[in-house]
């Protein structure tokens, strides 16, 4: 089994792969992060099992999906968030 895609989820798709591996000892999981583009290009291509994404898949993409008769369903598994902190004595912010 292959998975490519975002390197944002390829530390929770590692994890996946070695849980799974505690209870399908003879499946070998492999994961790469080529970036979400890169991920859906080799998922559509029949060339990777399951595609890590950091967002949804393009229009485009669904029709390289569809042309290749690869067939997906889309599931939520994380949600990530950005902090934004500023040192207080950086100029422009209140004391």
């Amino acid at each position: 089994m292959s998975i490519d895609g975002s390197s944002t989820v390829g530390p929770l798709a590692e994890a996946a792969a070695a849980a799974y591996a505690k209870v399908a000892a003879d499946v070998r999981v492999t994961v790469a992060t080529s970036g979400t583009g890169g991920g859906f290009k080799k998922f559509c291509a029949g060339e990777t099992d399951i595609s890590n994404a950091s967002r949804a898949i393009k229009d485009e993409e669904k029709q390289a999906c569809d042309a290749a008769g690869i067939k997906f369903t889309e599931i939520v598994i994380a949600n990530d968030g950005l902090a934004v902190v500023v040192n207080r004595r950086t100029p422009g912010q209140p004391a």
